[in-house]
Formats: C-alpha cells, structure tokens, sequence
C-alpha cells in the first residue's frame, strides 16, 4: 500500500469582499531604516495570508535615503499577480490623499492604511501630523486622513500609525532585543476573522517623545507587537476562537507597556464591530 499525505485544504478567494491595503513606508532616515523595512516584511507576509481569504489589492510607497518606490500587487492564494514599480525622488503626502480619494471601494470591502516612519505631536486633540519631509514640511494631519477615510462606504475601514523618535538601544528599559526576538508568522484564520468579519472604523495611533527603535530588526515598536502578539491565537483570551479587534488591541497594548516600562502612548478609537461572533 502506498499512503500519501492529505495537504490542509486553503480557503480560496470568492466573490466576495476585497481588501485594499496602502503602506505607507518612509525609512527616509538611516536611524530607522532598518526598521521600516522589517514592518514591510511583516505587513505584506500578514496581507499574503489573508489573500488566501479575498483578493488583496496592495499599495506600497517606500522610501530610503536612497530611493523612493511606489509598487502595486494583486495576492489571490497568498501568490501575487499585475505586479508593477515605480522609482521616484521622494513619497509626497498628496500621494496618499490621491490613492484614498480614487478608491472606489464595494460596499462590503475593507480598506486599510498604514504608516510607518516620523511624526510631532501637535494640535488638539494631540494627534500626530505623519512626516513625508521634515526639510520641506510635508506632512499629513491624521485627523483629516481619518475624516477622509471615513468617508469612504466600505465596510471596514482601518488607519493605523506607527511613528517614531530615535533612541540608542542602551536606553531601552524591560527585556533585552534577545529575549523579545519573535517569530514572523502570524495565524491566517485570525487575520480573517480581524479583517473581514468586522465593520465600521478603526484608527490606532502608537506615538510618544519617548518612543523607541532598535535598528539590525530585533524591534520596531508597535507594528512587531501587534502582528506578532495581537494577530496570533495568544490575543484570543476568551478562548471562543473567534479574534476581535478589541482583544488584538488589548494584546498588543499590554505587551508595549511591558516593554517599553509605560514610556509608549498607544491609543485605539472607534473599535469596530463584530460580524461573526
């Protein structure tokens, strides 16, 4: 007798609700550089995954001290396809209102948005204003990003901002880079659950004066937490297998406070609501 092994069956993507995704990626600095390119890494890793659910449309507009490139793909089956790049002098602000304005999204899709590089705080509320170029003054205020992110008729809409100072790694307080080196992967079933069985509006913002990045990819602040604690079966605290944005949020938070020793402002409003309970 021959006996072979029986492969897990992947979910292939229906008809149903597509996921636009825009990461925004601006390394511009060599202080953080490193760690930019690591959140890339993890992002798009998490968005393959979830391409085994629905079609996931990515943008990417990334930038370093040496180039600047917009690329587009399509990920069906965790493979992706009409892959295009483009090289430019620098990722301006416009590009991003530009991207959020033609979209035209179903009614049931989701949208998500991230950025990942500097900001100020400024303002009240003291919301962060994202950096494009701190020599010109490009830059975007979150608060009417998110206004006109809301304004869009998905289902679901996301806006997250990781921003950072720089801060020399003999600084950090908690666990040492060795002991929080974590894992790349993530649990598709979960990503689903976060990503197209909720609706409404989230924005979360991770910045603070005293926020930290570690270059060499042994951390870069929220971004790792949330993809490597709050996206994983260890956020499931109820145990009913079902992944919400709140229990996410809430793994995420309270690894950042007891790694950073509470020296990280990382706030969540508008939490969406569950589909699927």
């Amino acid at each position: 007798f021959e006996l072979t092994k029986k492969e897990p069956e992947i979910p292939k993507p229906s008809t149903g609700p597509n996921v636009h995704a825009l990461l925004v990626l601006l390394g511009n600095d060599r202080g953080i550089r490193a760690s930019v390119d690591v959140n890339q890494k993890k992002l798009v890793n998490m968005l393959k995954q979830l391409s085994h659910y629905c079609e996931v449309h990515l943008t990417t507009m990334h930038s370093n001290e040496f180039e600047a490139t917009v690329s587009r793909n399509t990920f069906t089956n965790g493979r992706s396809k009409n892959a295009t790049r483009e090289t430019q002098d620098i990722i301006k602000s416009h590009q991003v209102t530009t991207w959020l304005a033609n979209l035209t999204p179903a009614a049931e899709d989701t949208i998500f948005i991230y950025y990942n590089g500097h900001s100020r705080i400024a303002g009240s509320p003291n919301l962060p204003f994202l950096y494009f170029s701190r020599v010109s003054g490009d830059n975007i205020n979150i608060s009417n990003l998110s206004k006109a992110l809301l304004q869009k008729s998905a289902r679901l809409k996301i806006l997250i901002a990781d921003t950072y100072s720089n801060r020399p790694i003999k600084d950090l307080p908690g666990k040492s880079p060795a002991a929080i080196r974590m894992r790349l992967a993530t649990d598709p079933s979960y990503i689903e659950d976060l990503f197209l069985e909720h609706k409404g509006s989230l924005g979360i913002t991770a910045v603070s004066p005293d926020e930290f990045v570690i270059e060499h990819g042994y951390l870069d602040g929220f971004t790792s937490v949330l993809v490597e604690q709050g996206f994983t079966s260890a956020a499931d605290r109820d145990g009913n297998t079902f992944l919400s944005w709140q229990e996410a949020f809430l793994a995420a938070r309270t690894e950042m406070i007891e790694r950073f020793g509470g020296n990280i402002t990382v706030v969540a409003t508008n939490l969406t609501k569950k589909i699927r309970y």
